[in-house]
């Protein structure tokens, strides 16, 4: 079954945040038959603290944010991926983090988190797991 629940229909409320993609990685993408939707610094929550996030599609219809702390070495918070999640996409999408088998790991940049969401299929989470994120 096909989720209409994707990606917000716009990112007007994020173009004052725009800058410009570094050329390696734009590469990258292109590379890997990905199109890059918008590269952003932004702040959540009226925080200092300043995120380089990516939103990207793939041919294969995965939407992707990749979210690194602005000139920290941390890796951003749950409470922060999740603010950051509902500024890219409807706030009843669901939306997923992987861990990759090790062969097909790749790192562009340190301390990088990613979030995906395939508009293909529609993506449950088990039972046991609803609510369970609020506690």
């Amino acid at each position: 079954m096909k989720s209409n629940i994707g990606f917000r229909e716009d990112f007007e409320h994020l173009e004052k945040y725009r800058v410009e993609t570094r050329p390696e990685i734009a590469a990258f993408f292109e590379q890997n038959n990905s199109y890059i939707i918008g590269d952003y610094i932004i702040s959540v929550d009226g925080s200092n603290q300043k995120f380089h996030v990516m939103a990207s599609i793939d041919e294969n219809q995965w939407e992707h944010v990749s979210v690194s702390v602005f000139t920290s070495d941390r890796l951003p918070k749950w409470n922060e991926m999740a603010r950051i999640k509902d500024l890219f996409w409807k706030e009843e999408a669901y939306v997923l983090q992987f861990h990759p088998a090790k062969s097909d790991k790749v790192n562009l940049v340190d301390n990088c988190l990613h979030l995906w969401r395939n508009m293909d299929y529609m993506q449950r989470v088990p039972d046991s797991l609803k609510g369970a994120f609020d506690r």
